[in-house]
């Protein structure tokens, strides 16, 4: 990333004494902060080197040079994953608006255009080979948020034309591409779960805090404890002895890990977690049906019997 974004400050810069200047501020606030990361990788140099091997080294799907070369893996990796982050109609606002601009862009010479419409293809771009095959979604927001500038440029241009061809009035015009533009906005956009928590405000299953602290309250204290990545941070901060309740063969496996209970979340029980630790079912929390509410269920170590079986 360091990279890329050197290379575009030569590029936007007048001259190659104000590009030097430009890279040197660039690269002066950005080493100091990649020096905070220098502390914890001394710390846990295990965890650096998983790391850097799945997304650098080629244990986990292409490497990133590969990726940069080719990205086709990684854009039918990352395209149903867009598309099922945004909703169909989202992500034809996004990517209309950003071919858009481009067309634009291309055949009125706007230098301010242009640039907005560089950042946004070079973002995707970066995205899509950065990011490769990972399944997190969230990502996107930071890609999606260049091409919504892009929807905002041609909307503008598109209302300023109108007025200069027609001299009519363009605030019909504004208001009908506002409404129709917040239309689209409309999934997605967090109403029903401001409406789930306001009709649940005081549920302590709707507060994940409150919720959590009662999970914590709830375990002994000098239990050993696999907890779901969902709730182990505040376990964790609580002084508990905890490990990650993951299983994925190239990143944690929390397999053969000793351990009394298993704080097990959604993420966990989607994951088979609970089975793959053959953990007793103690008791759930909170309730499953609602997207929006808290849930965990807690399970105890097998018994001697049942391990003695599973053998």
């Amino acid at each position: 990333m360091l990279g890329a974004a050197t290379l575009w400050m030569l590029c936007v810069s007048r001259g190659w004494t104000s590009g030097v200047r430009n890279v040197a501020i660039l690269v002066a606030a950005a080493v100091p902060v990649f020096a905070l990361w220098l502390p914890l990788i001394r710390m846990h140099p295990e965890a650096f080197r998983i790391q850097f091997s799945n997304a650098v080294l080629n244990q986990s799907g292409q490497g990133i040079v590969s990726r940069a070369l080719l990205p086709w893996q990684s854009l039918r990796v990352q395209t149903p994953i867009f598309l099922e982050h945004v909703g169909g109609l989202q992500a034809a606002l996004m990517i209309g608006a950003a071919v858009a601009a481009t067309v634009w862009c291309i055949r009125r010479r706007d230098p301010g255009l242009r640039t907005v419409v560089l950042m946004t293809w070079g973002a995707i771009y970066l995205h899509v080979v950065c990011v490769g095959v990972h399944p997190t979604k969230g990502y996107w927001c930071y890609t999606g948020a260049l091409t919504f500038i892009c929807a905002g440029g041609v909307i503008g241009q598109v209302l300023k034309r109108a007025r200069e061809v027609g001299h009519r009035d363009p605030r019909p015009g504004t208001v009908a591409a506002v409404v129709v533009a917040g239309a689209i906005m409309l999934p997605g956009s967090g109403i029903r779960t401001v409406v789930a928590h306001l009709r649940h405000w005081d549920d302590i299953n709707y507060d994940a805090a409150r919720f959590t602290r009662m999970l914590i309250e709830e375990t002994p204290a000098d239990a050993r404890l696999i907890v779901d990545p969902g709730y182990i941070f505040d376990f964790y901060r609580a002084g508990r002895a905890v490990t990650l309740g993951l299983d994925y063969a190239f990143f944690f496996s929390v397999r053969g890990t000793e351990y009394d209970l298993l704080v097990s979340g959604p993420s966990s029980i989607r994951d088979g977690v609970p089975e793959t630790m053959q953990g007793e079912f103690v008791r759930s929390y909170g309730d499953q049906s609602d997207l929006f509410a808290c849930y965990a269920e807690v399970y105890a170590a097998p018994s001697e019997d049942a391990a003695v079986e599973s053998r």
